[in-house]
Protein backbone atom coordinates (compact mmCIF):
# COMPACT_ATOMS: atom_id res chain seq x y z
CA UNK A 1 0.00 0.00 0.00
CA UNK A 2 1.31 3.57 -1.11
CA UNK A 3 -0.26 6.46 0.12
CA UNK A 4 -1.54 8.45 -3.26
CA UNK A 5 -0.14 11.64 -1.97
CA UNK A 6 2.50 10.96 1.14
CA UNK A 7 2.60 12.89 3.86
CA UNK A 8 -0.75 15.08 2.65
CA UNK A 9 -3.85 13.02 3.54
CA UNK A 10 -4.89 13.43 -0.04
CA UNK A 11 -7.73 11.15 -0.96
CA UNK A 12 -9.49 10.60 -4.29
CA UNK A 13 -12.55 12.94 -4.84
CA UNK A 14 -15.72 11.98 -6.61
CA UNK A 15 -16.79 15.08 -8.82
CA UNK A 16 -21.01 14.15 -8.69
CA UNK A 17 -21.35 16.70 -11.38
CA UNK A 18 -19.11 15.03 -13.61
CA UNK A 19 -19.24 11.12 -12.65
CA UNK A 20 -15.68 11.30 -12.27
CA UNK A 21 -13.10 10.85 -9.81
CA UNK A 22 -10.01 12.90 -10.22
CA UNK A 23 -6.54 12.57 -7.58
CA UNK A 24 -3.22 13.49 -8.10
CA UNK A 25 -1.50 10.75 -10.64
CA UNK A 26 2.28 10.91 -9.74
CA UNK A 27 2.42 8.11 -7.29
CA UNK A 28 -0.14 5.73 -9.86
CA UNK A 29 2.56 6.76 -12.50
CA UNK A 30 5.59 6.12 -11.19
CA UNK A 31 4.81 2.75 -9.86
CA UNK A 32 4.17 1.96 -13.20
CA UNK A 33 7.45 2.75 -14.63
CA UNK A 34 6.50 6.16 -16.08
CA UNK A 35 7.50 9.68 -15.41
CA UNK A 36 5.00 12.74 -15.05
CA UNK A 37 6.25 16.53 -15.22
CA UNK A 38 4.50 19.69 -13.86
CA UNK A 39 5.53 22.89 -16.08
CA UNK A 40 4.56 25.62 -13.81
CA UNK A 41 4.13 28.92 -16.34
CA UNK A 42 1.43 26.75 -18.72
CA UNK A 43 -0.09 24.91 -16.32
CA UNK A 44 0.55 21.66 -18.38
CA UNK A 45 1.06 18.33 -16.64
CA UNK A 46 2.84 15.86 -19.05
CA UNK A 47 2.78 12.19 -18.41
CA UNK A 48 5.46 9.49 -20.38
CA UNK A 49 4.70 5.95 -19.86
CA UNK A 50 5.93 3.32 -22.42
CA UNK A 51 6.30 5.59 -25.19
CA UNK A 52 2.77 7.58 -24.95
CA UNK A 53 2.74 10.70 -23.78
CA UNK A 54 -0.18 12.74 -22.29
CA UNK A 55 -0.36 16.81 -21.82
CA UNK A 56 -3.53 18.17 -20.01
CA UNK A 57 -3.49 21.21 -18.79
CA UNK A 58 -5.37 22.98 -16.24
CA UNK A 59 -9.17 24.39 -16.48
CA UNK A 60 -8.93 22.73 -20.37
CA UNK A 61 -11.21 19.77 -21.42
CA UNK A 62 -9.13 18.83 -24.30
CA UNK A 63 -5.56 16.85 -23.67
CA UNK A 64 -3.15 15.72 -26.64
CA UNK A 65 -2.56 11.85 -26.23
CA UNK A 66 0.25 11.27 -28.60
CA UNK A 67 0.37 14.16 -30.38
CA UNK A 68 -3.77 13.73 -31.33
CA UNK A 69 -5.74 16.32 -29.19
CA UNK A 70 -8.89 14.32 -27.77
CA UNK A 71 -11.68 15.50 -25.65
CA UNK A 72 -11.10 14.01 -21.85
CA UNK A 73 -14.81 13.25 -22.13
CA UNK A 74 -16.53 13.94 -25.30
CA UNK A 75 -19.79 13.67 -23.50
CA UNK A 76 -19.35 16.32 -20.73
CA UNK A 77 -17.02 19.27 -21.59
CA UNK A 78 -16.41 20.43 -17.36
CA UNK A 79 -14.67 17.29 -17.38
CA UNK A 80 -10.61 18.56 -17.07
CA UNK A 81 -7.99 18.80 -14.58
CA UNK A 82 -8.20 21.08 -11.88
CA UNK A 83 -6.34 22.23 -8.21
CA UNK A 84 -8.61 21.52 -5.11
CA UNK A 85 -5.98 22.52 -1.83
CA UNK A 86 -2.73 23.36 -4.36
CA UNK A 87 -2.84 19.73 -5.88
CA UNK A 88 -2.95 19.02 -9.03
CA UNK A 89 -6.33 16.50 -9.69
CA UNK A 90 -6.26 14.51 -12.88
CA UNK A 91 -9.58 12.80 -14.23
CA UNK A 92 -7.92 9.06 -13.31
CA UNK A 93 -10.11 6.98 -16.06
CA UNK A 94 -8.91 9.33 -19.25
CA UNK A 95 -5.47 9.25 -18.17
CA UNK A 96 -5.51 5.56 -17.36
CA UNK A 97 -6.77 4.00 -20.66
CA UNK A 98 -5.14 6.53 -23.02
CA UNK A 99 -1.56 4.83 -21.21
CA UNK A 100 -3.34 1.40 -21.95
CA UNK A 101 -4.63 0.59 -18.22
CA UNK A 102 -7.78 -1.10 -17.63
CA UNK A 103 -10.16 0.61 -14.93
CA UNK A 104 -12.79 -0.16 -13.32
CA UNK A 105 -15.10 1.44 -10.73
CA UNK A 106 -16.84 -0.66 -7.68
CA UNK A 107 -19.48 1.45 -6.61
CA UNK A 108 -20.57 -0.48 -3.15
CA UNK A 109 -16.61 0.07 -2.64
CA UNK A 110 -16.40 3.54 -3.71
CA UNK A 111 -13.16 2.17 -5.21
CA UNK A 112 -10.74 2.68 -8.40
CA UNK A 113 -9.11 -0.41 -9.83
CA UNK A 114 -6.57 0.33 -12.51
CA UNK A 115 -4.65 -2.98 -14.24
CA UNK A 116 -1.44 -2.77 -16.43
CA UNK A 117 -0.48 -5.16 -18.04
CA UNK A 118 3.33 -5.02 -20.62
CA UNK A 119 1.95 -8.88 -21.45
CA UNK A 120 2.37 -9.27 -25.74
CA UNK A 121 0.39 -12.74 -26.37
CA UNK A 122 -3.20 -11.92 -25.96
CA UNK A 123 -5.91 -13.86 -23.40
CA UNK A 124 -2.31 -15.16 -22.29
CA UNK A 125 -2.56 -18.36 -20.35
CA UNK A 126 0.15 -20.53 -18.74
CA UNK A 127 -0.57 -23.90 -20.27
CA UNK A 128 -2.39 -25.43 -23.09
CA UNK A 129 -3.14 -29.00 -23.28
CA UNK A 130 -3.41 -31.12 -26.64
CA UNK A 131 -4.79 -34.60 -26.84
CA UNK A 132 -3.30 -35.68 -30.34
CA UNK A 133 -3.92 -39.21 -32.80
CA UNK A 134 -0.53 -40.88 -33.14
CA UNK A 135 -0.42 -39.31 -36.61
CA UNK A 136 -1.62 -36.04 -36.05
CA UNK A 137 -0.44 -32.49 -36.37
CA UNK A 138 -1.83 -30.09 -33.90
CA UNK A 139 -2.25 -26.45 -34.10
CA UNK A 140 -2.58 -23.22 -31.47
CA UNK A 141 -3.50 -20.05 -32.67
CA UNK A 142 -2.08 -16.75 -30.48
CA UNK A 143 -2.38 -13.56 -31.05
CA UNK A 144 0.39 -11.49 -30.15
CA UNK A 145 -0.30 -7.53 -29.60
CA UNK A 146 1.82 -4.63 -28.86
CA UNK A 147 0.50 -2.93 -25.80
CA UNK A 148 2.54 0.39 -26.48
CA UNK A 149 2.90 2.79 -28.77
CA UNK A 150 6.11 2.08 -30.08
CA UNK A 151 7.39 -0.16 -32.33
CA UNK A 152 9.46 -3.08 -30.98
CA UNK A 153 11.17 -6.55 -31.67
CA UNK A 154 10.33 -9.83 -30.43
CA UNK A 155 12.26 -12.79 -29.92
CA UNK A 156 10.06 -16.33 -30.35
CA UNK A 157 11.31 -19.32 -29.50
CA UNK A 158 9.49 -22.76 -29.54
CA UNK A 159 11.73 -25.72 -27.71
CA UNK A 160 11.14 -29.21 -26.38
CA UNK A 161 11.65 -30.20 -22.49
CA UNK A 162 10.81 -33.78 -23.29
CA UNK A 163 9.34 -35.52 -26.22
CA UNK A 164 9.19 -38.49 -28.47
CA UNK A 165 12.33 -38.27 -30.86
CA UNK A 166 10.34 -38.52 -34.38
CA UNK A 167 7.92 -35.69 -32.87
CA UNK A 168 8.75 -32.33 -33.75
CA UNK A 169 7.19 -28.42 -33.84
CA UNK A 170 7.47 -25.39 -35.54
CA UNK A 171 5.90 -22.07 -35.40
CA UNK A 172 4.61 -19.35 -38.81
CA UNK A 173 3.86 -16.07 -38.29
CA UNK A 174 1.70 -15.58 -42.05
CA UNK A 175 3.85 -17.84 -44.59
CA UNK A 176 7.56 -17.52 -42.48
CA UNK A 177 7.90 -20.41 -40.35
CA UNK A 178 10.65 -21.18 -37.52
CA UNK A 179 11.79 -24.25 -36.03
CA UNK A 180 13.23 -22.84 -32.60
CA UNK A 181 13.67 -18.79 -33.15
CA UNK A 182 12.60 -16.40 -34.88
CA UNK A 183 11.99 -12.52 -34.49
CA UNK A 184 8.91 -10.13 -35.63
CA UNK A 185 8.25 -6.64 -35.76
CA UNK A 186 5.00 -5.11 -34.32
CA UNK A 187 4.15 -1.34 -34.92
CA UNK A 188 2.90 0.49 -32.01
CA UNK A 189 -0.52 -1.10 -31.04
CA UNK A 190 -0.04 -3.98 -34.00
CA UNK A 191 -0.98 -7.26 -33.88
CA UNK A 192 -0.51 -10.66 -35.77
CA UNK A 193 -1.39 -14.04 -35.29
CA UNK A 194 0.88 -16.80 -34.68
CA UNK A 195 0.45 -20.24 -35.47
CA UNK A 196 2.21 -22.94 -33.61
CA UNK A 197 2.22 -26.87 -34.98
CA UNK A 198 3.18 -30.02 -33.10
CA UNK A 199 3.52 -33.06 -35.33
CA UNK A 200 2.97 -36.70 -33.54
CA UNK A 201 3.85 -39.87 -35.06
CA UNK A 202 3.10 -42.52 -32.66
CA UNK A 203 2.16 -42.90 -29.13
CA UNK A 204 3.70 -40.72 -26.34
CA UNK A 205 3.86 -37.51 -24.04
CA UNK A 206 5.72 -34.17 -25.10
CA UNK A 207 5.94 -30.96 -23.31
CA UNK A 208 7.33 -27.86 -25.68
CA UNK A 209 7.61 -23.98 -24.09
CA UNK A 210 6.80 -21.27 -26.67
CA UNK A 211 8.13 -17.81 -25.32
CA UNK A 212 8.00 -14.35 -26.12
CA UNK A 213 11.11 -11.97 -24.97
CA UNK A 214 11.14 -8.14 -25.22
CA UNK A 215 14.20 -6.63 -23.70
CA UNK A 216 14.02 -7.90 -20.02
CA UNK A 217 10.37 -8.85 -20.19
CA UNK A 218 9.33 -12.80 -20.75
CA UNK A 219 6.29 -14.40 -21.60
CA UNK A 220 6.13 -18.34 -22.12
CA UNK A 221 3.45 -21.28 -22.24
CA UNK A 222 3.90 -24.46 -21.38
CA UNK A 223 2.22 -27.16 -24.43
CA UNK A 224 1.58 -30.49 -22.80
CA UNK A 225 0.93 -32.74 -25.80
CA UNK A 226 -0.57 -36.26 -25.59
CA UNK A 227 -0.41 -38.36 -28.56
CA UNK A 228 -1.99 -41.86 -29.71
Amino acid sequence: MKEIDPGRNTTPVLIKEWGRVVLPIRVIIESLGGEIYWYQDERKVSIVLDGNKINLWINNSVANVNGLNKFIDETNPNVKPIIINDRTMLPIRFVAENLGCIVDWLQNEKKVVINYSKKFIFDYKNEIYLSLKEEEKGEIKLKLKNPINQEVILNLSLYSINKPINWFSEFCIKDICFFEKGEISLKGYEEKEVEIYIYTKGKGFGEFIFCVNYEDHKECINIKVKGG
